[in-house]
């Protein structure tokens, strides 16, 4: 009984029983000419990362870079992707410490890096801070630092800000006094050029749970970045929750998937939502060939309007049912 299946699953998981015929059917990708990438992770707990020591931020950089191999000729990966906010900011703001990008460039070699990163914009009216990624391009040991930055649009609220902020600062909330105003939120998803690899568009944290902010069009990418700290849902289900929603992203717009997780799954995804290779929670890091892309799925072009317009036409089928506009053709 269909309804008694989808009361006891729940909409979730029956969703994903209405997906396995596709699945099932769908084919090996055969190997290709994509790069091969790998998505790492420090291994560190949130009070591990946020310890406040003088160096806090080389060591937590020491540990991505062992997490993501020695470059040249012994590395795969052409590809790197860091979590959300990979680097703490304790001492120094990554993108403005010269040193810390040195250092950085001679770990990633010849190899491209995805990185999300706290960043800071020095305004006329103060200091505006951005949950963001950016691609930093190794070139023979040198760090080629790309003016593409993508900043987090979708915050997450009592988190990265707090809503109606100009009227609860002035009760003195302490909790709610250390977030302060928050990250600003910046523009919507576009998608970005990597180095010898298709364009890709990222979603930072929790974006990767929502349908429709992959780019359509001449401006659909060929993969999906999804970077996100899951370390503070701690040691439950929380991260495999968030790990099998994002990759319903890949199955509704038909591209593969490289997500780099603090605490929770990182992995390489398929457009068709398949796992290809994933930390499973344990290892620091999961490599593999980028899967190619597919056609645009029919949710590409349509949107969400597909679910209204699916809508209308059951609430037409109770209401209206076949069998009764038969007898009423009948003689």
């Amino acid at each position: 009984n269909r309804g008694l299946v989808g009361r006891l699953l729940g909409p979730a998981d029956l969703g994903y029983f209405q997906l396995a015929g596709r699945l099932s059917r769908a084919p090996v990708d055969p190997p290709g000419a994509l790069p091969v990438v790998r998505v790492a992770d420090s291994g560190l707990s949130q009070a591990e990362k946020w310890a406040s020591q003088p160096d806090q931020g080389w060591r937590v950089l020491q540990r991505y870079l062992e997490a993501s191999g020695p470059p040249g000729d012994d590395s795969r990966a052409a590809i790197l992707v860091w979590p959300e906010g990979a680097i703490p900011v304790v001492n120094f703001w990554t993108l403005e410490n010269p040193a810390f990008l040195d250092a950085l460039g001679r770990g990633l070699g010849d190899r491209a890096l995805i990185l999300g990163l706290s960043r800071r914009e020095i305004r006329s009216d103060g200091i505006a801070i951005f949950n963001s990624a950016t691609i930093i391009d190794g070139v023979s040991g040198a760090p080629r630092v790309s003016q593409q930055i993508y900043d987090k649009h979708r915050l997450v609220p009592g988190g990265e800000y707090i809503p109606l902020w100009s009227l609860i600062s002035n009760l003195n909330i302490a909790p709610l006094q250390r977030i302060g105003a928050g990250f600003e939120s910046g523009a919507r998803p576009t998608r970005l050029i990597v180095p010898d690899a298709p364009p890709a568009v990222v979603l930072i944290c929790y974006e990767a749970i929502f349908p429709g902010f992959v780019p359509r069009g001449e401006e659909r990418p060929g993969w999906i970045a999804s970077l996100t700290n899951d370390a503070w849902f701690g040691h439950g289900t929380s991260p495999w929750q968030h790990y099998a929603m994002a990759r319903y992203r890949s199955i509704e717009e038909g591209l593969p998937m490289a997500r780099a997780a603090s605490g929770g799954i990182s992995a390489i995804v398929d457009s068709y939502g398949r796992e290809v290779e994933s930390t499973q929670g344990r290892a620091l890091y999961a490599e593999a060939q980028l899967p190619p892309a597919l056609v645009e799925t029919p949710l590409a072009p349509w949107g969400n309007i597909l679910l209204p317009l699916l809508l209308v036409l059951v609430a037409g089928l109770r209401f209206f049912p076949v069998s009764a506009v038969r007898r009423n053709q009948q003689p």
